[in-house]
């Protein structure tokens, strides 16, 4: 485990708020504008384009693979500028100014390879409610995350959960 520079040295540091889109990011938006506000910190919004779906190219006839890779580029590409773009303009309603980050690949290693600049003193990620069952420790990337370690601590946000 890295060890975590002194605080004077993060103390003006912006704090990295990962999002994916999904309601249950819109906790840890509170959070990090909550937080910026009483810090006067920046808020870098950071999106991951997960190619996850890239992998079934192969399963697909090779006359439909090259139109499925490009559709699934353009719906990431999409998917990500939106995301960032609300939480974006959620942020400046209180006031804080944010920077958008996009990055590519699997979440985990992206959001850490974002880590190791050292240039942020916190990182906030929203977790999903938990329904009845646990999800697999693959799948939770904020446990992932916490199980990572690193330099830059770690808030993770619970999303809200809705009574049926």
């Amino acid at each position: 485990m890295a060890s975590q520079p002194p605080f004077e040295e993060r103390a003006h540091r912006p704090i990295l708020l990962a999002v994916d889109g999904e309601s249950h990011t819109g906790a840890a938006i509170a959070e990090a504008c909550r937080l910026a506000g009483a810090l006067d910190r920046t808020v870098a919004v950071l999106h991951v384009e997960d190619d996850y779906l890239k992998q079934f190219s192969n399963e697909i006839y090779a006359q439909g693979r090259e139109e499925y890779l490009e559709h699934v580029d353009r719906c990431l590409a999409e998917e990500g500028r939106e995301a960032v773009a609300e939480a974006r303009a959620r942020v400046l309603e209180d006031g804080v100014e944010s920077e958008a980050l996009i990055r590519k690949g699997e979440p985990f290693d992206a959001i850490r390879a974002e880590l190791e600049t050292g240039a942020y003193s916190l990182l906030i990620v929203g977790r999903k409610p938990r329904s009845g069952g646990r999800l697999r420790r693959r799948q939770d990337l904020p446990a992932r995350l916490a199980d990572a370690g690193g330099s830059t601590p770690l808030l993770i946000v619970p999303g809200a959960t809705t009574v049926p």
